[in-house]
């Protein structure tokens, strides 16, 4: 029988056993109702400390990393606005001892400032733009440049190349070549600066479909380029 907010929310956040509460948490992300976006809210923000054994075993909160990151997953199911979401609880994800808990954020983050004109106040958008700026994990740093364009200018996302050409992980690479595009395709960067930095960008990859994905987005940044604005 299908549990309703409250059930879900009282397992959620009440439930002595982790497992239990992320599945609760998994089916409040499929919930099209703004109380269980509330509810998710909730969980996100529940900083209860865990037990001692399991503190000393490095798991901090009370809600384990699975259910912090899902939160964070099934929060994004529910569309939610940059107004929606607090910024201490952005920070909340963004600090995460989970890598995994604050790359769901980062994702989020993209989601929401990609759907939503509405730009993050200065002080998160300087906050955003020191933390991609100095992001070394490969799966965080994907996922944060989904929100480039949003918090730094095109002359910044150019003057990193260098960075990210040197990345072994061919999705950063990637995630990169895409935020040009976007860049471009707003009028941030024209095709006289990207063209040169394209011509000689790293595109190999051992990731193919069966074509390989980076040339795929050199060769759709190029396309992009050459239609006039």
């Amino acid at each position: 029988m299908k549990k309703t907010v409250q059930e879900l929310r009282d397992l959620a956040l009440g439930s002595p056993l982790w497992k239990i509460r992320n599945i609760a948490v998994k089916q409040l992300g499929e919930l099209k109702d703004v109380e269980a976006k509330d509810v998710l809210l909730e969980v996100i923000a529940d900083q209860r400390p865990a037990l001692w054994w399991r503190r000393f075993l490095g798991d901090p909160f009370y809600q384990v990393g699975f259910t912090r990151r899902n939160a964070w997953q099934a929060l994004s199911k529910h569309s939610p606005n940059i107004e929606a979401l607090d910024e201490k609880l952005i920070y909340l994800g963004l600090d995460d001892p989970y890598y995994e808990v604050r790359t769901a954020t980062w994702a989020l983050l993209s989601q929401v400032l990609g759907d939503n004109e509405t730009a993050p106040s200065t002080s998160l958008k300087e906050n955003l733009k020191h933390r991609i700026l100095q992001e070394e994990n490969f799966e965080i740093l994907t996922a944060a440049l989904g929100v480039f364009e949003r918090v730094c200018d095109g002359e910044t996302l150019l003057e990193w190349a260098s960075k990210v050409e040197v990345i072994k992980h061919w999705r950063v690479r990637a995630a990169y070549l895409e935020a040009l595009e976007r860049c471009c395709q707003k009028g941030q960067l024209n095709r006289e600066q990207v063209e040169p930095l394209l011509k000689s960008f790293n595109l190999r990859s051992e990731y193919f479909r069966p074509v390989f994905i980076l040339k795929e987005h050199g060769s759709r940044l190029e396309r992009s380029l050459k239609v006039e604005v």
